[in-house]
Formats: C-alpha cells, sequence, structure tokens
C-alpha cells in the first residue's frame, strides 16, 4: 500500500482485505481512532460463535500483523464493544495497561462525561504520555473519560 490509510472508512476497507469476518460482515468495526502511531479498534460480531476480537487479531496475530505492515508499523489494538457503555469504557482502557482495583465507572450525560474510579497507581501511569491512552479510550468512546485516584477505605 502506498501511504496510509487517512479516513477510518479506508482503514474499515483495510480490514476487511486481512479479516474475512469484517469482509462477510460477521464482525463489524463499531469505533475506529487513530493517533500518534496508535490504532484502536473497537468491533462486535453478529454471529454468538465468532469472537469479534479474536477474528480480527487472527492465529498467531497474523491479521493484525499484516495491517500492521500496510500502516507502517502502527501499533494496533482491538477493543470489544459493549452496549454497556461502563464495560466499552473499561474495555477501550485494557489495551493501555492493567485497570486493576475493581474501578467504578459513574456517567455523568448531562456532561457526557464518564469518571472512572481506579487506584492511585493506575493513575499514575495513565497519567503518562500526556494523558494520550485516556484520551485515545474517549474518543474511541465517544465520552469525556476522567480517571480518578479511589479514596482508601479505612
Amino acid at each position: 500500500m502506498t501511504g496510509s490509510p487517512n479516513s477510518n472508512e479506508e482503514l474499515r476497507q483495510l480490514f476487511a482485505r486481512h479479516v474475512p469476518e469484517v469482509a462477510a460482515g460477521i464482525v463489524e468495526i463499531v469505533s475506529v481512532v487513530r493517533e500518534a502511531g496508535r490504532l484502536l479498534v473497537a468491533v462486535r460480531s453478529h454471529d454468538s460463535s465468532v469472537h469479534p476480537v479474536s477474528a480480527c487479531v487472527g492465529k498467531h496475530g497474523e491479521h493484525l500483523k499484516s495491517i500492521s505492515r500496510e500502516l507502517d508499523g502502527e501499533k494496533i489494538s482491538i477493543v470489544l464493544w459493549s452496549e454497556s457503555l461502563e464495560n466499552f469504557i473499561l474495555n477501550a482502557l485494557m489495551p493501555f495497561g492493567p485497570v486493576s482495583g475493581m474501578p467504578r465507572v459513574t456517567l455523568d450525560a448531562a456532561k457526557h462525561q464518564a469518571r472512572v474510579e481506579v487506584t492511585p497507581e493506575t493513575l499514575t501511569y495513565f497519567s503518562g504520555e500526556h494523558g494520550l491512552r485516556v484520551c485515545l479510550a474517549s474518543r474511541l468512546v465517544g465520552w469525556d473519560v476522567r480517571l480518578v485516584a479511589k479514596e482508601e477505605v479505612s
């Protein structure tokens, strides 16, 4: 491929070329974000016998490796889309590192904001890279995701 795809539609077509389940419409690419050499893709399956993340990754990561090569080595993370916004937010954060300590997600629909309570260690980790990890997750789910440190319960 000459050059990297610039639009979400071009990225969807790239996945369809490399992932048979995407080409067949069994696995749907729900959301895509791309920034700073990272591509984050949310997927869901229309067939309960096909796990969408596994289908996109492929055996031994073959599908992702092929797609990454066409994107000049860009890092690709596939996340499971969920009808539950809380679960989708947590899934969107997972590729970036452990979200440990049973985080609690609180939604503020009026502000279109999600507050995720995490351990202080998790908050420190996600603050790295100028908050890029949380920014990408926010863009993927379409909500302003904010991480806050849990208060320790004594």
